[in-house]
């Protein structure tokens, strides 16, 4: 999920959330993260999960 102010200030500044992300080289873990802006750098934040079931069987094709 984006800020709805993406156009005017761009990407990180206008924040993104990553609510179940999966990485393909950790099929197993799901990934939670904040991205934003912070003294002009991009900063990020969040955790991760393992999983009993790969993403692939979770996910169609």
């Amino acid at each position: 999920m984006l800020g709805d102010n993406i156009r005017k200030i761009g990407w990180p500044a206008c924040g993104e959330i990553d609510i179940m992300e999966f990485v393909g080289h950790t099929p197993n873990k799901m990934h939670g993260t904040v991205h934003y802006r912070k003294d002009g750098q991009h900063k990020s934040s969040g955790g991760r999960c393992q999983s009993r079931t790969s993403a692939s069987k979770l996910v169609g094709p």
